[in-house]
C-alpha cells in the first residue's frame, strides 16, 4: 500500500548543509532533525527502529487502535530479532487494513487522525525512524488546536526536545565513544550483566541509579557512564550504556 504523506510542514524537516555538528552543538540540539541528519549512515538498523518506537510510545495513548500499538511492539521485537520479517509485514498489513478501513470515515478528516497510522507504518520500516519521529511530532501537535497557536506551539517544541533527549539516550555523545571494560563485568558472579539485562527485558529504567553503583563497585570510574545511569533521562530500551553493557549495537 502506498501511505499518503501530508504535505504540511515538509519545510520544516529539510536538513541544512551536510549534518555538520560539534559536540557543543550535539549536546544542545533541540531539533532532533538535525541530529539523525548527523547520525545518517553511522547507527545500526537495530537503533533506529528502537527510536522510531520510543517516539511512538512518546504518544502512545493517541495512536489510533490496538493494530498501530501491535506493530509498534512488534518491530520493535523484530529488531531485537524476537519476531520474524513475516510475522512483522503481517502485523504492517493488519495497520493498512485498519487505516484503510478508517480513511473514509473520520481519520482524514482529523487533524493527525493519519499521523498516528503513519507514526506506526513507518516504525516498522527500515530506515523509516525519522518519518517515525516526525508523524509523532505531528500528533502531539495536532491533539493542541488550534493550528498555530501558542499551545500548539508550545507542543511541537516539547516533543521535540523530548525525541533530543530519546537521540542522545539511545545514541549517546558520538564524539565520546565508550568501551566496555571487562573487568566491570566479571566481580559479584556478573552483577552489573545481570542488572542490565533486568532493565532491558522488564524496561525498568528506574533501576538505572542501581547499576551505577553496580558498575562503581566492579570499578567504573567512566563518569559519562556513571552519569547518564543517573540522570534524570529520559530512558527507554536502546539506552546506549545499556547496550553497551549487553554487548548490542
Amino acid at each position: 500500500m502506498a501511505w499518503p504523506i501530508p504535505n504540511r510542514r515538509q519545510g520544516r524537516d529539510r536538513f541544512a548543509g551536510a549534518g555538520l555538528m560539534t559536540e557543543a552543538e550535539w549536546l544542545a540540539c533541540t531539533d532532533p532533525a538535525l541530529m539523525l541528519e548527523f547520525l545518517q549512515g553511522k547507527v545500526s538498523d537495530r537503533k533506529a527502529r528502537l527510536f522510531a518506537g520510543a517516539c511512538c510510545r512518546q504518544v502512545w495513548r493517541m495512536l489510533a487502535n490496538q493494530e498501530c500499538r501491535n506493530l509498534v511492539e512488534v518491530s520493535e521485537q523484530f529488531a531485537d530479532e524476537l519476531a520474524s520479517l513475516s510475522e512483522l509485514e503481517q502485523a504492517r498489513e493488519v495497520v493498512e487494513e485498519s487505516f484503510r478501513n478508517a480513511q473514509y470515515t473520520w481519520c482524514l478528516g482529523v487533524e493527525g487522525g493519519s499521523d498516528s497510522f503513519l507514526a506506526a507504518a513507518r516504525a516498522a520500516e527500515t530506515g523509516g525512524h525519522r518519518e517515525a519521529a516526525n508523524y509523532a511530532r505531528h500528533l502531539a501537535e495536532a491533539l493542541n488546536s488550534p493550528l498555530n497557536s501558542p499551545r500548539q506551539r508550545a507542543a511541537a517544541e516539547e516533543a521535540s526536545a523530548f525525541q533530543c533527549h530519546l537521540i542522545r539516550d539511545i545514541f549517546g555523545d558520538p564524539f565520546r565513544p565508550v568501551v566496555v571494560e571487562q573487568a566491570w563485568l566479571s566481580p559479584n558472579e556478573g552483577t552489573v550483566r545481570r542488572i542490565a539485562q533486568a532493565i532491558y527485558d522488564e524496561r525498568r529504567f528506574s533501576d538505572l541509579p542501581i547499576l551505577a553503583d553496580a558498575l562503581e563497585e566492579a570499578g567504573c570510574t567512566d563518569q559519562d557512564v556513571l552519569a547518564h545511569c543517573r540522570g534524570p533521562g529520559p530512558h527507554v530500551r536502546g539506552c546506549w550504556v545499556v547496550d553497551l553493557i549487553l554487548g548490542k549495537s
